[in-house]
């Protein structure tokens, strides 16, 4: 559950890096119409969404990212034996992008417990205070969901 996780965080912050024009959203099947195009994922017709519908979509990735990086911390902070069926059942309920393609599956194993740890946590750590911060913080000011 750690690795869907540390994933979640990853791809969250991707989506987050991404111009309000990147973001659009599949209607249906068919033979795309003026403003409109195919999805290359799954060759839906698709069209740019709106400034503000684009916002909303920004700002829920940035939720998705910081409730993430905190049920990580809570992750690595859990013994063993307190984790149970039910727990992963309903954390599961939190996972919301695709599972990780075989090479970041590898690239994930082939690190140390300790090196991810440290790589979430200074993430984490320029997330709140440094680097990304600012931006952050004036993004959320300008596009508050009301």
């Amino acid at each position: 559950m750690r690795r869907r996780f540390y994933f979640q965080v990853l791809k969250a912050h991707v989506k987050l890096k991404f111009r309000w024009w990147n973001y659009y959203c599949t209607t249906r099947i068919g033979a795309p119409g003026v403003k409109e195009f195919l999805c290359q994922e799954t060759f839906y017709v698709a069209q740019i969404s709106k400034k503000e519908d684009a916002e909303r979509f920004r700002n829920y990735w940035y939720w998705c990212r910081k409730r993430s990086f905190e049920i990580l911390e809570w992750l690595w902070n859990l013994r063993a034996e307190d984790y149970c069926w039910d727990l992963h059942q309903y954390l599961k309920g939190f996972i919301v992008t695709k599972r990780p393609i075989m090479s970041e599956v590898e690239r994930y194993d082939e690190k140390s417990s300790e090196e991810i740890c440290c790589e979430i946590l200074r993430t984490r750590r320029a997330f709140n205070d440094g680097e990304s911060g600012e931006t952050e913080i004036a993004f959320m000011q300008r596009s508050v969901i009301k």
